[in-house]
C-alpha cells in the first residue's frame, strides 16, 4: 500500500509547474540505492557515540590541558582524533566518511555542553520523547573516563570561574530571558568549501607555509603551525578511509567491489588535491565536513552556495561523458543522505530549545553572483529535485530569488515546497543584500551570501559569524517593563528600576521604560556572549575551521581571535509580534482619552492571567490594531520596535570587534522555554506559545496571507541582517486543485516585490497533522517547517506539534 507521501508526490506530478524536463522527470523509485539508504536512515534510532569524546580525553590526559599554547594543543588533539577514529563504510554508499561510528550517531562534545547528558545516561535510551541508545559499556566510558576529566574544564565552567559579573551568567542560566549558545561551540558559519574543491588542502597548506615565513610574531607562527597540523591530519584521515575502502574492495565481488575501489582512488586524491569531477567534489566536501565536526560541534556548520561550488565539476563531467544526469542525481542523493548520519545531543531540557532539530546544515542555491549576474545553473535544479525526492530534514535547503531568477528555477522551488510540504525556504536577494551592506559587508561579498543553520545569512567562506550567539526573549522585556524591572514569578529585580505600567501617565513614558529594560537586558546578553567568546579564544581555538575562512592566514589569527575577513555575532529575537501587539494595545487602547481599560486595570488582569478579565482580554485581542493585518498603525509600532532593537544592539561591538546582526527566528523556543513568560498586554496568556519568528500572532492575520506578508514586508531590512523566519501554513488539499500552485508562486513573488525578506511554508492539512499525532508510526517521515528548520513532525515535542497545528491556515486567491 503506498504511503501518504507517495500519493502526494503522484498528485504533485499531475499538477506541477514545468521545470527542467529530464531532471523534473526523476522519481525516487528510479534510484533503488537511494530508496534503500533512505529507508535505513529513517528506520535508524539515534545512538550515542563515545569515540570522539574518548579520544579527545585520552589526548589531554596524556599531553595536559595547556592554556598557554591552546591553538597548538587543539591542533594536536584534532590530529589524534582523526588518526584514531573508526572508519566505517556502510553498504551501498558512494560517498563515504562517518561523523560517528554509528549509522545515526550522536557525538559527544565534553568540552562544551556534553556533560549535560550525564544525569540522563542511564535513562535516555528509555525516555518517551526521542530516546537515544547508549550501551552500558559506553555509559561506563563517559561516566568514569570522560566526564570527570572535563567537569571543571568546560567553556561554561571557565566563564563561571573567571567572571566578575555574576548577574549576566545568572540571568542566562534562568533560561527565560536570553540564551548564549556559545557555551556549546561556534559552528554557525560557512567554511570555504569552494577552496576545498577548486584548490585542495595541499594548496591551502602551501599558502600557510608561505605565511609562516612572513609571520611577524610568535602568536601568528603558532597559529599557522597549528593550521598545518590540522590540514595534514585531514589528508591522513581521508587516506585511512581510502585504505578501508580498498580493504573492503578486496573482500567483495562484483559491482560493489568496483565502487569501493573507485572510492579508494578518489580519497587518495581529495581533499588534498583539486576535485576533477562531480563525485570527487562531493567526496572532498563531505570528508572535510566530517573532519570539521571532530573539531567543532555538529550545529549549523553549513555548506554555502553548493550549486555554484559543484557547477564546474558537474559541467565538466557531463561534457566529457564521464557522467550522465541520472548518475549525478544518484551521487548527490548519496551526499544528502550522508548529511543525516549524525544528530545533535539533546538532553531533555534541550528539547525545549531544539525539539526535533537536526544538525541544521544549510545548503543555498540560486541568487546573484558577486558580479551581479544570475548564479542559477543546472546544479541548482538538480539540488532542489533531489532534496524534494528524498524529503529528509537535511539539508536545510534555502533558495535565493531575485528579479532575474529564471522561470524554471522558480517553478522547481514551488514544486518542491508542495511535494515535501516544507522545503525549501525562500530568500529575497534585494532585502538581504541591503541588510548585509548596511552592516559593513562589501557589495560583491554581500551578493555572495549563503544561509546558515535556520535562516541566518553571511558572506560565504569569509565570515566568522556565529549567527546563533544570542537567543533573546523580547517578551521578557515587556514583562519587566510592565513590572518596573521586577520578574513577577520570582519577585527578584532583574532590570533597572523604572515606573510600573500602572504608574505611567502616557504611552511615551511607558515606552521609555521599555527601552530602558531592553537596553539593560541587551547589555547583559552581550556581556555574557563576550565572556563565552573570550573563553573560546583562550581554551578552544579552531585551526582547521580557521584555515577555511578567508582572512585568517593573512592575519595569522584564528577565527576566535578576529582573523576572519568579516566578524559578526548573530542575535535571534523571539516574540516580535507579541510585543508589537502589546505596544499597539497600550498605545491604542490603554493610553488614550477614551481608553476602555486603565493601566491599573490592565495590571490586575495580567496578574490574574485574565482569568476574571475576559472582557479586557477580548478588547485587547479583537479591537486593537494588530501586526499582520496590513494595518498602518499597528505596523508602524512593529517597525519602530525593530528599529529600537537594532539600536540597542548597535551600541555594542563583539569580542572580535565586529557588529551584532539582529534577526527574528525562534527554533522551538517560542513554544518552549520562552513561553514561560507571563501574560502580556496583547492578551496572550501565561504559557501560551509566543509567535514564531517574524510571523504575526496566530489568528491576528484576519485579512489573509496577502495582508500578513504586507505587514512583514514593512519591517526594515537594514535592521535585520541575521534574517527572519516568516512562517505560513497552507492547506494541501486546497493546493491540489489545478492552477493553485501558481497562486503560491504569485504569493512569493508579490511578497518579495514589496520588500519581503524570507518566507517558508508548511503545506499540510490540520487533519493530517492530527492523524500523525495519533499514529506516529505511519507518519515517521512527515516533514514540517518549524521556525527556520525542517523536522519530522513526530520527533517534535507535543507542545511544538500543537503549536504547528494551531497555526493560522492561510487561504490563497
Amino acid at each position: 500500500m503506498p504511503s501518504p507521501r507517495t500519493e502526494e508526490i503522484d498528485m504533485r506530478e499531475r499538477i506541477g509547474l514545468p521545470a527542467h524536463p529530464e531532471i523534473d522527470a526523476f522519481a525516487l523509485e528510479d534510484f533503488p540505492r537511494l530508496v534503500r539508504l533512505r529507508e535505513e536512515l529513517i528506520g535508524a534510532q539515534p545512538a550515542i557515540c563515545v569515540e570522539r569524546a574518548r579520544l579527545l580525553t585520552e589526548f589531554h590526559r596524556r599531553e595536559g590541558f595547556d592554556e598557554r599554547r591552546p591553538v597548538l594543543r587543539q591542533a594536536g588533539a584534532l590530529a589524534h582524533v582523526l588518526d584514531h577514529l573508526p572508519t566505517p563504510v556502510f553498504g551501498d554508499e558512494l560517498i563515504v566518511g562517518s561523523t560517528t561510528s554509528k549509522r545515526l550517531g550522536v557525538p559527544i562534545f565534553p568540552e562544551f555542553t556534553g556533560l549535560t547528558i550525564w544525569p540522563e545516561l542511564t535513562s535516555i535510551s528509555g525516555r518517551n520523547d526521542y530516546p537515544v541508545l547508549v550501551s552500558d559499556a559506553e555509559i561506563d566510558v563517559l561516566s568514569e573516563e570522560v566526564f570527570p576529566f572535563w567537569k571543571d574544564l568546560t567553556v561554561h565552567e571557565y566563564v563561571r570561574r573567571t567572571g566578575d559579573n555574576p548577574l549576566c551568567l545568572g540571568v542566562f542560566e534562568r533560561f527565560k530571558f536570553f540564551l548564549a549558545p556559545k557555551s556549546n561551540g561556534i559552528s554557525h558559519l560557512i567554511p570555504d568549501f569552494a577552496s576545498v574543491v577548486d584548490r585542495g588542502l595541499d594548496d591551502i597548506a602551501d599558502e600557510v607555509r608561505a605565511g609562516t615565513e612572513r609571520a611577524c610574531d610568535e602568536s601568528a607562527e603558532e597559529f599557522l603551525s597549528a593550521v598545518l597540523v590540522a590540514l595534514e591530519a585531514v589528508v591522513r584521515f581521508a587516506g585511512r578511509y581510502a585504505d578501508e575502502c580498498a580493504r573492503l574492495a578486496g573482500s567483495t565481488t562484483g559491482g560493489r567491489a568496483e565502487e569501493l575501489a573507485q572510492t579508494a582512488s578518489i580519497l587518495r586524491k581529495v581533499p588534498a588535491k583539486p576535485a576533477k569531477g562531480f563525485r570527487e567534489a562531493l567526496q572532498a566536501i563531505w570528508i572535510t565536513q566530517v573532519a570539521l565536526h571532530q573539531e567543532n560541534t555538529n550545529a549549523a556548520l553549513s555548506f554555502g552556495r553548493l550549486d555554484g561550488i559543484l557547477d564546474r565539476p558537474y559541467g565538466d563531467d557531463l561534457e566529457s561523458g564521464r557522467l550522465d544526469r541520472k548518475r549525478a542525481a544518484e551521487l548527490l542523493g548519496c551526499f544528502f543522505i550522508k548529511m543525516q548520519d549524525h544528530d545533535v545531543l539533546t538532553p531533555t531540557a534541550s528539547r525545549i530549545v531544539l525539539g526535533g532539530g537536526s544538525a541544521n546544515q544549510a545548503v543555498t542555491v540560486g541568487g546573484l553572483r558577486p558580479d551581479g549576474t544570475d548564479g542559477t545553473c543546472e546544479t541548482s535544479l538538480l539540488i532542489i529535485k533531489m532534496a524534494e525526492l528524498l524529503a529528509l530534514r537535511e539539508p536545510n535547503l534555502c533558495a535565493r530569488l531575485h528579479r532575474g531568477s529564471p522561470g524554471e528555477y522558480r517553478n522547481a522551488i514551488v514544486n518542491s515546497i508542495f511535494s515535501t510540504g516544507a522545503s525549501p525556504a525562500v530568500y529575497n536577494d534585494a532585502a538581504i543584500i541591503d541588510a548585509l551592506t548596511a552592516h559593513g559587508v562589501g557589495t560583491g561579498d554581500a551578493r555572495d551570501y549563503g544561509l546558515i543553520g535556520c535562516v541566518e545569512t553571511a558572506s560565504a567562506g569569509r565570515t566568522m559569524s556565529m549567527t546563533g550567539a544570542i537567543l533573546f526573549n523580547l517578551a521578557s522585556v515587556m514583562e519587566l517593563a510592565v513590572n518596573g524591572g521586577v520578574d513577577p514569578p520570582s519577585g527578584r529585580r532583574m532590570g533597572p528600576e523604572t515606573a510600573r505600567l500602572d504608574l505611567c501617565g502616557s504611552y511615551e513614558e511607558f515606552l521609555a521604560a521599555f527601552r530602558t529594560q531592553l537596553e539593560s537586558l541587551v547589555d547583559l546578553a552581550v556581556e555574557c556572549n563576550r565572556r563565552f567568546a573570550h573563553a573560546h579564544a583562550v581554551l578552544h581555538p579552531t585551526p582547521l575551521l580557521s584555515s577555511l575562512i578567508e582572512g585568517t592566514i593573512d592575519a595569522g589569527a584564528d577565527v576566535t581571535r578576529g582573523g576572519a575577513r568579516y566578524n559578526s555575532s548573530g542575535v535571534a529575537v523571539v516574540a516580535l509580534a507579541d510585543v508589537a501587539d502589546s505596544l499597539s494595545a497600550l498605545k491604542h487602547a490603554i493610553f488614550t482619552k477614551d481608553g476602555c481599560v486603565s493601566p491599573a486595570e490592565l495590571m490586575d488582569a495580567l496578574a490574574d492571567d485574565f482569568a476574571s478579565h475576559e472582557r479586557t482580554r477580548a478588547l485587547l485581542t479583537r479591537k486593537v490594531p494588530r501586526y499582520g493585518a496590513d494595518d498602518p498603525a499597528a505596523d508602524a509600532v512593529a517597525v519602530s520596535l525593530v528599529e529600537m532593537i537594532e539600536a540597542a544592539f548597535s551600541r555594542h561591538s563583539n569580542f572580535r570587534g565586529g557588529r551584532y546582526h539582529v534577526g527574528y527566528w525562534s527554533m522551538t523556543l517560542h513554544a518552549g522555554a520562552f513561553a514561560l513568560t507571563g501574560s502580556l498586554p496583547s492578551g496572550r496568556r501565561r504559557g501560551e506559545p509566543l509567535a514564531s519568528g517574524a510571523t504575526p500572532v496566530s489568528g491576528a492575520a484576519r485579512r489573509g496571507p496577502t495582508a500578513s506578508v504586507a505587514s512583514t514586508a514593512r519591517l526594515p531590512a537594514e535592521c535585520m541582517a541575521n534574517c527572519i523566519a516568516n512562517n505560513h501554513k497552507l492547506s494541501r488539499s486546497f493546493l491540489c486543485e489545478p492552477g493553485r500552485l501558481e497562486l503560491l508562486k504569485n504569493m512569493i513573488d508579490g511578497y518579495f516585490d514589496i520588500g519581503g525578506m524570507q518566507i517558508q511554508f508548511i503545506i499540510q492539512d490540520s487533519e493530517t497533522l492530527l492523524e500523525a499525532q495519533a499514529m506516529p508510526d505511519r507518519y515517521r517521515d512527515l516533514l514540517v517547517r518549524v521556525s527556520g528548520y525542517n523536522a519530522y513532525f513526530c520527533d517534535l515535542t507535543r507542545e511544538m506539534q500543537d503549536e504547528i497545528i494551531a497555526r493560522t491556515e492561510d487561504r490563497l486567491g
